[in-house]
């Protein structure tokens, strides 16, 4: 990794800041589409690790190795999906 003396290295290092910023905004839109179909997704894809782009659901997996092994044999990098496992079972968060 490239040593970063000032904020202005820390974001020359990420590259072209409007393609970043293209690339959040596509990301938020992919979660927020999963969270507002979540009830959906659960009972098509219980318990299982997903990768959903914009063509919908791209891949399903038991682990997230596993899913990540067939994004990767369909060419797909998971920079470019949103993913998330979705859990019958989550547990209660106690603050």
């Amino acid at each position: 990794m490239p040593r970063c003396d000032s904020i202005e290295d820390v974001i020359r290092n990420f590259g072209d800041l409007q393609e970043l910023a293209a690339e959040m905004d596509s990301f938020r839109e992919l979660a927020i589409s999963v969270e507002s179909r979540r009830s959906e997704l659960l009972s098509e894809y219980p318990d299982q690790w997903i990768a959903v782009s914009r063509d919908g659901v791209v891949a399903t997996a038991d682990t997230r190795i596993e899913l990540f092994d067939l994004l990767s044999e369909k060419r797909i990098r998971p920079k470019d999906v949103y993913h998330d496992f979705l859990d019958t079972t989550p547990r209660t968060l106690l603050l």
